[in-house]
């Protein structure tokens, strides 16, 4: 059986690596192959997605279509590996997976989704596509709880809450350099830009590093922009001589996500504000809080939380936000 796997990044993040892994390790490698709007570096078998203007309208249903035709018409599945990408951030994803979906149904080929998060989303048209691509498949797996308030009741039948293949990907040990002992592991994502958000994070970490040494470690990196994690070099911290990042000491590309969760495995503890960062991290069966300051990563991070009923979340949007985290930290003593 050839099988096609569609994702919807694949660069410079190790929860995209994590996503893949069990494709990449596929024995079958002539059978296999991925499409992404981005090439990733050493996929074998790598066919580029045509990346093409919403605005295109009709003629980009056409050249797509052809596309489809052209590429993938010998292949016998369509999986969609798992991610945070069915909402109103990733609108050109949407529309490309809802018309890739309806030619395989018309070639009468399998699909199969991997663990989805769905949201957030303010419009309703994006809403009912979304869900018309859940009616399309027998079973629709969610990743977390949260995503179930966009769900149509019609389609609540096909979905399984289903743990994320983060939690499936084995360790890579490597060794660490002797600065790595006694530390905590922190993950930041500046995803909304909140500079209030920002202010609050720096208090938490000053509020940390009285105590412990902290590294930072990110999941995506070397972007330079909001998706970008732990952007602190140039923040005056009060204690910064206990502040480490993982790109001093490592080629970020050289890492996997294996060894970023064997890194993970050897903290006290981990604060992760990445979806991926506190997959890692609780599949280690770490003592880990997860953040969030908006509804895309309340999706993710509550909703992940929730399904596994832990309750170690901070809302960063809370004016008691310090006041909880100390409480949460209260936990590990006990």
């Amino acid at each position: 059986m050839k099988l096609l796997i569609l994702g919807s990044g694949g660069n410079n993040n190790y929860g995209d690596e994590a996503l893949i892994y069990r494709f990449v390790e596929n024995k079958h490698k002539d059978s296999v192959c991925f499409t992404f709007y981005y090439k990733k570096i050493n996929l074998f078998n790598f066919i580029l997605f045509p990346s093409l203007s919403l605005k295109l309208g009709f003629i980009r249903k056409i050249i797509l279509w052809l596309f489809f035709i052209l590429f993938f018409s010998s292949f016998d599945k369509l999986i969609i590996v798992g991610g945070g990408n069915i909402n109103e951030f990733y609108t050109q994803f949407l529309e490309d997976l809802r018309l890739l979906i309806i030619f395989f149904k018309k070639s009468k080929k399998n699909i199969e989704f991997r663990p989805q998060s769905i949201g957030p989303f303010k419009n309703k048209l994006l809403i009912k596509k979304a869900n018309y691509i859940i009616s399309q498949v027998r079973s629709f797996p969610l990743r977390e709880k949260e995503s179930l308030k966009y769900i149509f009741p019609e389609n609540i039948d096909r979905i399984k809450i289903q743990l994320d293949d983060g939690f499936l990907i084995p360790m890579i040990p490597l060794n660490l350099p002797n600065v790595f002992k006694n530390f905590i592991c922190f993950n930041y994502r500046p995803f909304s830009m909140n500079l209030k958000t920002f202010l609050k994070i720096v208090e938490i970490i000053d509020f940390l590093s009285e105590k412990y040494s902290i590294l930072f470690v990110p999941i995506s990196y070397l972007k330079n922009n909001n998706y970008s994690d732990n952007q602190f070099k140039n923040v005056k911290f009060a204690n910064k001589n206990n502040l480490f990042f993982l790109e001093d000491y490592f080629s970020l590309r050289s890492l996997k996500a294996g060894n970023i969760k064997y890194i993970l495995s050897k903290s006290i503890f981990n604060i992760g504000h990445s979806f991926h960062f506190n997959v890692f991290s609780l599949s280690l069966n770490k003592f880990t809080i997860g953040i969030f300051d908006e509804e895309y990563y309340e999706i993710k991070i509550k909703g992940l939380y929730d399904m596994l009923k832990n309750n170690s979340f901070i809302d960063l949007r809370s004016n008691n936000y310090l006041i909880n985290f100390k409480e949460k930290l209260k936990a590990l003593n006990e």
